[in-house]
């Protein structure tokens, strides 16, 4: 509890004062604890809301309110006024309370809040209904003014209060007395209210005013009184009250108003500065991002081209750089969204498999230099693709590698991923890090995702860091539907578990391996789960293989079977796969064996070995193992591996392809217009909605690509007015959108659309894409979550 907080509880202890605000931009009530406990509620039975709030007053009282509130914001003042109200109790007590507020302007000048104190003037009440038969002598401030005779009788308890008046004690007194020790300032007030009292029966006087007493200092004053006798005339002849000392009262008053103003005045240079960083973080991130969208589409162009293998790896890092400096950059921005509590995930179709193929690539350089094995395998029943947020999926999991490699000095560390249906469309999908490193204490693994939290925490401890990851990733995985988990053995090694829940859809299209069916590789791994995990892929493609974990061992394997291909790890036990590489050349049989050599980022020999067909960095990839595998035993050289189960990719799918490309920015349509040209696709190009309209009543077009945001006609309308044209032959309709909101995807279905790709476009997603749509021959009528 910092000072403020104390402040203000001893302020609602000490003077039963309560503080209320209302946000009239987001229509909420704040209370604090002393205004629930005038209204006779409890936080857990009642959530301030505008509509209910003033249903608490009497039903005579509530027009007052609705005036007062409604007076206040109109003409920006602040307002004051006493009603009665019911208490929520079994008794429905009616208290009198008193609310006093202002109103708070925004930079533009229009109200955004109304805040002020909240108090409990029930006591003052029953005062001023007794004012009539209450005796001199009681013990409380009693006042009794004869206004014909013009002398005023005071109480002792009245006399103690004002400190009496110099040559007057325990005496009557004139109210000209009384009036020369008033403030000059509060002389008015005090008038005018007495001429109120004057002309109306009921009208109860209550004025606060600055007196000043025997001793020369002002002192707050509190009085109520009524007129109880008149003349026959109707002016008033004798009135009666009563008075309290409030200087307590008035200076914590003062205190909490200095406070508020100085919280106001810090709020709004806070706002001011926030806003600042928020508009200097945005044009930067614009700036950078712009170059950075091109570097990522022209490297998916790049890609479409002819690569070596090399090149093609090259071109890869490129890309990934390129989408984790956005990442970054995504990141920076959403450090003032975290501070906030704003933080709001992104929900866009993806590949889990480039998503986790995107985070072993971006540790790889951290897992090289120790020598220790970076591993992973994708269960076939895991969604090809899934709604979530891949940028923060990819987070975590490279945060998760990230601390499993720092705590790893030799070994493995194996991802593998699975799911589970919830239901139709819904999945659980777990991922799971294992890593073969130092292991955590049992008595430390409740604690390891709390905040600055370290297994070693000592000031000597090897292992660096700020203890913030694995609490960052814990809160990303609850907003991803799931959380982690961690089993640990100290000096075994531990195994952190990953759980999302997404909606996700599976392409059930088996591919055609007819050109590597019934072959056989010799697989010579040292690593126990990289051999099963190649075993696996290499029978799934419809292949047979032999394994052996060192050369001497691959040898014996060699004397008993002929294999079409072997899959050789550069680093193996007694030797490396070079020498053993040159050790095949000499065997009579197998001399000409063509190899496929994996190795470590940045371990590869200088001196050519004729058999090796293939360097893979590890770990090997599974489109690029199949794509080496195709061009030594199949007849296709270019032939790439489709993850999907989608097909080969060839030109001739979409040669018959009617494409109409709608895009207002001329670097965007470039770099669409070369991709579907690189596809094969016919594509004709408009830069807004009414070119759409007007090219498809001349051409026939099977799919429109289309921005979502452009002049004269946005995406949206162009969709909408395309489903209501009877005479056209519909086609799919596909967005093409930047933006980031969540509910981009359920606007485009509410318009008509049959799905949504996002920005920056890449070779990989648009041919996902386009391929389901050509393939199915028709029009799907749910959305297909397979763009990443």
């Amino acid at each position: 509890m910092d000072d403020w907080d104390l402040f203000y509880q001893v302020i609602e202890n000490e003077a039963k004062i309560g503080f209320w605000k209302v946000d009239l931009v987001a229509g909420t009530i704040f209370w604090s604890d002393r205004v629930f406990t005038i209204h006779g509620v409890t936080p857990e039975q009642y959530t301030p809301e505008l509509a209910s709030a003033i249903a608490f007053y009497h039903p005579e009282d509530q027009p007052i309110v609705q005036k007062a509130v409604d007076e206040a914001i109109e003409r920006q003042e602040p307002f004051d006024f006493e009603l009665r109200l019911v208490q929520k109790d079994e008794y429905e007590s009616v208290r009198w309370v008193r609310s006093k507020g202002r109103v708070k302007i925004g930079p533009d000048g229009k109200p955004v809040s109304l805040f002020g104190i909240f108090e409990d003037i029930s006591e003052q009440k029953a005062y001023e209904q007794q004012m009539e038969i209450l005796l001199s002598g009681a013990q409380i401030g009693l006042w009794d003014w004869d206004l014909q005779a013009d002398c005023m009788s005071i109480n002792d308890k009245a006399w103690q209060i004002l400190k009496g008046l110099p040559g007057t004690e325990n005496k009557p007194i004139t109210s000209q007395q009384f009036k020369d020790r008033i403030h000059p300032l509060d002389q008015d007030r005090i008038s005018s209210e007495l001429n109120k009292a004057f002309g109306c029966d009921n009208f109860v006087y209550d004025v606060e005013f600055r007196y000043l007493n025997k001793i020369n200092e002002y002192q707050w004053i509190r009085t109520l009184g009524k007129v109880i006798e008149r003349k026959a005339d109707h002016s008033p002849r004798r009135m009666l009250g009563q008075m309290i000392d409030i200087s307590e009262s008035k200076k914590i008053q003062e205190e909490l108003k200095h406070a508020l103003r100085l919280a106001e005045k810090n709020a709004q240079k806070a706002e001011e500065a926030s806003r600042y960083k928020g508009e200097f973080l945005a044009t930067m991130s614009h700036e950078i991002r712009t170059p950075m969208n091109g570097v990522i589409g022209m490297t998916s162009l790049l890609s479409d081209s002819e690569l070596s293998l090399e090149q093609q790896e090259y071109v890869d890092i490129i890309r990934t750089s390129g989408e984790s400096l956005l990442t970054i950059i995504n990141d920076i921005l959403d450090f003032s969204k975290i501070d906030a509590g704003k933080l709001i995930l992104e929900k866009h179709p993806f590949d889990i498999r480039s998503c986790v193929s995107d985070a072993i690539d971006l540790v790889v350089p951290l897992a090289s230099p120790k020598g220790v094995e970076l591993l992973y395998y994708i269960d076939p029943n895991v969604p090809t693709t899934i709604i979530s947020d891949s940028t923060r999926v990819r987070q975590v999991l490279v945060n998760l590698l990230s601390n499993a490699i720092k705590f790893t000095d030799e070994g493995e560390i194996f991802v593998s991923v699975s799911s589970l249906p919830k239901n139709e469309n819904t999945y659980s999908i777990g991922f799971s890090v294992m890593d073969t490193g130092i292991g955590i204490p049992q008595d430390q693994l409740d604690s390891l995702f709390d905040a600055f939290t370290q297994v070693d925490a000592s000031t000597t401890r090897k292992y660096g860091g700020t203890g913030l990851g694995l609490a960052i990733s814990t809160q990303l995985a609850q907003l991803l539907g799931g959380g982690l988990s961690v089993e640990s053995e100290l000096g075994v090694g531990s195994t952190i578990k990953l759980n999302i829940v997404a909606v996700g859809r599976s392409v059930q299209i088996k591919p055609k391996f007819n050109q590597l069916t019934g072959k056989c590789a010799l697989i010579v791994v040292n690593n126990d789960s990289n051999r099963k995990i190649i075993s696996s892929l290499l029978h799934a493609w419809g292949m047979e293989s032999v394994t052996a974990s060192m050369g001497q061992k691959a040898h014996e394997v060699i004397e008993n079977t002929k294999p079409d291909v072997a899959i050789i790890d550069y680093k193996l036990s007694g030797m490396n796969g070079a020498t053993f590489a040159m050790a095949l050349q000499e065997h009579a049989n197998i001399s000409a064996i063509p190899l496929i050599m994996l190795s470590p980022m940045g371990d590869r020999p200088i001196d050519s070995i004729s058999t090796v067909k293939h360097w893979l960095p590890k770990p090997a990839k599974p489109e690029q193992l199949y794509k080496c595998l195709l061009s030594i035993l199949g007849n296709d050289q270019d032939i790439p591996y489709q993850a999907t189960g989608n097909g080969a990719f060839s030109a001739d799918l979409f040669k018959s392809t009617r494409v109409l490309l709608a895009d207002d920015n001329r670097i965007n349509q470039k770099v669409a217009l070369r991709m579907l040209d690189h596809l094969g696709c016919r594509v004709d190009a408009v830069s807004n909605g009414k070119e759409v309209l007007h090219s498809i009543n001349i051409v026939r077009y099977d799919i429109i690509l289309i921005d979502l945001m452009m002049p004269e006609m946005d995406g949206f309308e162009a969709a909408r007015k395309i489903r209501k044209m009877p005479d056209v032959q519909q086609p799919v309709i596909i967005a093409l959108t930047s933006n980031t909101v969540n509910d981009d995807l359920e606007k485009c279905m509410e318009a008509g659309m049959d799905n949504c790709l996002h920005k920056p476009l890449n070779k990989e997603k648009l041919h996902k894409m386009l391929t389901h749509y050509v393939e199915a021959h028709a029009l799907p009528s749910t959305p297909l979550l397979t763009s990443a």
